[in-house]
């Protein structure tokens, strides 16, 4: 999409109302952008992006299952649309993931809103767009765009994609089997995955990963074990 001429359409997708509420009032003041739908689970996210194609889907990351299942799907079946993640704050883990599933762009809502209403812009022109924190650390390698680690500012930085993965069925009270069962890896990769993290955050407690992974955003606060996301379908998509 290099042109849009009548204004750049994007739908924003919040799970907190009175956030979302704002967050849409606030990118519709701006010239030349139009707010065309504001959902608040992933399922309208999706059903919005058929239905309504705007240029670009808004996806706040909220410790929600399937967010970046979600960006996967939207890429797949919706090719016009460009899905970009709001997130709470800059995580690396996050923005990897993003970046794994072809997600148009990673944004914070630390930034200043002159630099969200820019990136909505250039998204739609079919650009990607990072937050500055991250676009200062893309590097280009044989395997294309990626992040540079930044092991001082995110703990999580250090670890590899599958080990987040087992990170955060852990954090969500997962046994060992049941994390290798969810990823379809075998009981005894997933152990090894556990005790290399472990290894890695200096953490011998389970209990210490869930309090880690709850203060990094990677699952909310409080929640239980829970179903599984389709991580298979992130890697297949990738």
């Amino acid at each position: 999409m290099t042109d849009t001429p009548n204004g750049v359409r994007v739908a924003v997708v919040e799970r907190q109302a009175l956030i979302q509420t704002a967050l849409a009032a606030l990118i519709d003041s701006a010239e030349g952008i139009h707010v065309v739908a504001a959902v608040t689970s992933l399922s309208e996210a999706m059903r919005v992006a058929l239905e309504i194609q705007p240029h670009v889907v808004l996806v706040s990351i909220s410790g929600e299952w399937g967010v970046f299942d979600t960006v996967a799907r939207i890429n797949q079946r919706c090719p016009a649309v460009k899905p970009i993640l709001l997130d709470e704050r800059t995580c690396d883990a996050n923005a990897r993931e993003g970046m794994r599933v072809h997600a148009a762009g990673y944004l914070t809502k630390e930034q200043p809103f002159h630099q969200i209403e820019n990136s909505l812009r250039r998204a739609a022109r079919g650009e990607r767009v990072f937050a500055p924190d991250i676009a200062a650390r893309l590097v280009l390698s044989a395997e294309g765009v990626r992040l540079a680690r930044d092991t001082t500012a995110n703990p999580l930085s250090i670890l590899t994609p599958r080990e987040i993965d087992v990170l955060i069925h852990l954090a969500q009270g997962f046994s060992v089997k049941q994390c290798a069962k969810a990823l379809g890896i075998g009981t005894s990769t997933a152990g090894n995955h556990k005790s290399r993290l472990m290894k890695k955050l200096g953490i011998h407690k389970t209990v210490d990963l869930t309090r880690l992974a709850i203060r990094e955003g990677l699952v909310p606060e409080g929640r239980g074990p829970v179903r599984p996301p389709h991580v298979r379908d992130f890697e297949q998509v990738g």
